[in-house]
């Protein structure tokens, strides 16, 4: 089982490696278009984490997190379906990873 630090860590990861992503944030929604580290705009294509509600079950921990891609749209939003198409596609990416390495980590935690 993943606790929350590897789960973001794992997230960051995925965000530093994919040739799309740019820059990588985690924190409140209202933070996601500045980079909290530099002060400054981040750089785009942008995967951003927003935490959310924690459940403790009896054998489990359920995490909640938001995961936003975003990138700029052109002022005459020529670029909107190009946009919406690349970060749709990137998602597709970050799931996938994601569930891979859970799953390995699942089956490799079984063996031991």
């Amino acid at each position: 089982m993943l606790n929350y630090k590897q789960i973001v860590t794992e997230l960051s990861s995925i965000a530093y490696h994919h040739p799309q992503i740019m820059s990588f944030g985690i924190g409140d929604i209202d933070q996601a278009t500045m980079d909290v580290r530099t002060k400054r705009a981040p750089q785009y294509t942008r995967m951003y984490v927003v935490p959310g509600e924690v459940k403790l079950n009896e054998h489990h921990i359920h995490f909640d997190f938001s995961i936003i891609v975003m990138d700029k749209v052109n002022e005459d939003q020529s670029n909107l379906p190009d946009i919406m198409s690349d970060t749709l596609e990137i998602c597709k990416d970050i799931w996938t990873i994601f569930w891979q390495h859970i799953h390995h980590t699942m089956v490799t935690s079984h063996k031991n």
